[in-house]
């Protein structure tokens, strides 16, 4: 990692903002999102509509859901192939 972007995550963390004290975590977390989309085969499971299922709504902005939640499935004629899904 470049020293400026270490310096500029330092900064963050010690802000005082309790928002940002888990950036290490959410960092990780990113990464490894990431790694796991690189190595993806395309294929997804498919959802019927109103479906129950349990989502990772990954790192919130502002005041977005974020962490995993159930969730019910909206889309009407989902796909395997298909990476969104709206719930």
């Amino acid at each position: 990692m470049s020293h400026d972007i270490e310096r500029r995550i330092n900064k963050l963390k010690h802000s005082g903002n309790p928002k940002f004290k888990s950036l290490d975590s959410d960092m990780h977390y990113l990464i490894k999102r990431f790694e796991g989309e690189k190595n993806h085969k395309g294929f997804y499971p498919k959802f019927k509509q109103g479906e129950i299922i349990f989502v990772d709504f990954g790192i919130n902005v502002n005041k977005e859901f974020s962490n995993s939640h159930f969730a019910i499935v909206m889309n009407k004629n989902d796909s395997n192939t298909e990476d969104t899904l709206n719930v």
